[in-house]
Formats: structure tokens, C-alpha cells, sequence
């Protein structure tokens, strides 16, 4: 388990003074694919590079399996970052030295015999898909290819915890799908706990089941993927949500629809979740109402396996009846709310 309690870090540089993290309190169980979500400036690799000493708290106290990383000493803490593998958006790879060499590198420092060396390292290049790679040098890999390189590297040492700093940001979309897989599948065969900071929220969809958002060195908003995400209470959250799931009525439908003035008329977002998300609750809604209604958008995503469908309705009667028909839709369990353009 790592944990953060009341958490504040300062920097001073240049007679001037930076809160890169302002009393941040988070909680990473054992197995969570954890991802960190925020802007630039953030505070999301300040708080990554907490967990292994990188960086201490100028305030607050970090615990990482029941240990205060700030207390320890230097000697304790780098047998502790054995047990914490890292990935990097740029792979840190020595170009010198071959794939193998690179991957061993961790296990020779540690004063590993040559033979366990060679059987760990050439299993780790299997597992990450690189067997037939080992006599290669970085240079002739392509960018997927080098992130697996330091995937391996990291498993090095076989980590209880991975912490991967914006690992896929230098990928294209194919190969991110791919690492991230690969990242899943070392989560659920060697029950890793991984940390990953991230402004891609794609990336936190595809494979995490827990997100904190960050603003400003501040958790705005954290829990499990489906919650927060299907419901985010903040803004900034709803911007990163709004990348992978639609639920905006585009400039020139709005128009179309505000030259109807003769008509009366609201428009609501229908939040269809889990089952309800595949439901034909506007087909009965025609049926059972006097009302006309229009679809403007539709889209629908998958959150930890689970669907959210997002429909933007256009209601076309008069106010009774469109109080009826929100009533009706939200006792069949669909999230209403009416959007104003």
C-alpha cells in the first residue's frame, strides 16, 4: 500500500517559490492500476517521484508498505528502490550497451551471478515480447520497441510496484494500445501495483481502475474509474471525460435548432449507465408521451468493462409534458440534466 498523508512540497528557485504539491492525501491498495490525470504543471510527477524518494515532502509523510520513505536512510531507501521498478516517456536507455545489457543492468548492480542474469534476462525479454532482440542496440528499435526494453528493465528486480512517468506520451496511438496491454497483463500475471501519471485520459481508460485528478499540486477529485468518470463533480475532470466520451451539442446543430423559436422546447442530457446504457427508453418515451423528440448526439464508451451511453435530447411540448418525461426517464434510472447552449 503507498500512501500519501497531508503531503506539501515546495521548491525555491531563483529567490522564488513554487507549492508544487499542496496537502495531498491519497491512498494506492496493493494490485490498483492507479492513474494520476492532470495538466502540465500539475503536480503529477512531484507526487510519482515521491513513492521513491526522488523528491521528500517538505510537509507530510509518504508510506510505502507500512515504511516513511522520508525516514529512512540512505542505505534502507536504495534497497527499497529495488523493490520499485520506473518506466520513462523517454526510456532512458544506454545506447552503448545492447538490449540485454540494458535489461541486466539493475541485476548487475545489485551483484547478481552472470548465470542468473542471463536466465532472468532472457525470460524478461520474452514475457515483453523482445526474445529475439537481445543482440540489438537501441538505435535500431523503433519507439515501442524501447519502452519494452524498459519495461523489462524495470521487472528487473522483481518490484512489488511499477511507476510508469508518461510512458506512452512519445507513442502513437497503435503502440500505446499495445504498452498499455503489456502493462495490464504485468498487473494481472505478476500482481504488480502501478502508479502512472498521465495527460493522456485514454490511457487511464483503457487500463486503470482507480484515477486522482490533479490541479494546482491538489487532488480535485479521485476514486474509481467508473464513478468519476461516468459523474465528474469537476470542471477539469469533465474537460479530460469530454475527450472520450461526447457530450457537447455541436455549434451548427445549436443553430439549426434556436431558429426553431415558433417551437417550445428543452434539451437534456440522458446519462445512460451499466445495463440501461443499451435500453430503448427513448423508443418508449415516443410511445408513451405527447411529446417530439430529437436526438442532437449520441455516443457511448466503455469505463472498466462497464458501458456509459451519453444522448442529447432534444423535447419538443409543452413544460407539463416534458416534466413527465424526465420524471419517467430517471425512475428507469437514467441520469438527467438539461443543457443550455
Amino acid at each position: 500500500m503507498i500512501e500519501f498523508k497531508n503531503v506539501t512540497k515546495i521548491f525555491k528557485t531563483k529567490g522564488k517559490t513554487v507549492k508544487a504539491l499542496d496537502h495531498v492525501n491519497l491512498t494506492i491498495e496493493d494490485g490498483d492500476i492507479y492513474g494520476i490525470i492532470g495538466f502540465s504543471g500539475a503536480g503529477k510527477s512531484t507526487l510519482i517521484r515521491m513513492i521513491n524518494a526522488l523528491e521528500t515532502p517538505t510537509e507530510g509523510e509518504v508510506m510505502v508498505d507500512g515504511k516513511s520513505v522520508g525516514r529512512l536512510s540512505f542505505n534502507e531507501m536504495r534497497k527499497e528502490r529495488r523493490h520499485i521498478g520506473m518506466i520513462f516517456q523517454q526510456f532512458n536507455l544506454l545506447n552503448s550497451k545492447s538490449v540485454f545489457d540494458n535489461v541486466a543492468i539493475p541485476m548487475v548492480l545489485a551483484g547478481k551471478s552472470k548465470q542468473e542474469i542471463k536466465e532472468k534476462t532472457e525470460k524478461l525479454l520474452s514475457f515483453v515480447g523482445l526474445g529475439d532482440k537481445a543482440d540489438v542496440y537501441p538505435d535500431q528499435l523503433s519507439g515501442g520497441q524501447k519502452q519494452r526494453v524498459g519495461i523489462a528493465r524495470a521487472l528487473a528486480m522483481d518490484p512489488t510496484i511499477i511507476l510508469s512517468d508518461e510512458a506512452t506520451s512519445a507513442l502513437d496511438p497503435d503502440t500505446m494500445t499495445a504498452i498499455l496491454e503489456l502493462l495490464r497483463k504485468i498487473n494481472r500475471e505478476m500482481h504488480i501495483t502501478i502508479v502512472m501519471v498521465t495527460h493522456q485520459i485514454k490511457a487511464i481508460q483503457q487500463i486503470c481502475n482507480k484515477v486522482a485528478v490533479m490541479k494546482a499540486g491538489q487532488i480535485i477529485e479521485s476514486g474509481d474509474i467508473f464513478t468519476v468518470f461516468s459523474n465528474p463533480r469537476q470542471q477539469v475532470t469533465a474537460d479530460f471525460v469530454r475527450t472520450v466520451i461526447p457530450d457537447q451539442v455541436s455549434p451548427s446543430v445549436w443553430h439549426q435548432i434556436e431558429t426553431e423559436k415558433a417551437l417550445h422546447f428543452k434539451v437534456f442530457n440522458f446519462k445512460f449507465l451499466n445495463q440501461n446504457a443499451t435500453s430503448s427508453l427513448i423508443w418508449r418515451i415516443n410511445k408513451k408521451f405527447q411529446a417530439e423528440t430529437r436526438i442532437l448526439h449520441a455516443a457511448v464508451a466503455e469505463l472498466c468493462g462497464r458501458p456509459v451511453g451519453i444522448v442529447i435530447l432534444q423535447i419538443i411540448g409543452n413544460d407539463e409534458e416534458i416534466e413527465k418525461i424526465i420524471q419517467y426517464a430517471e425512475e428507469n434510472g437514467v441520469v438527467c440534466s438539461e443543457v443550455k447552449q
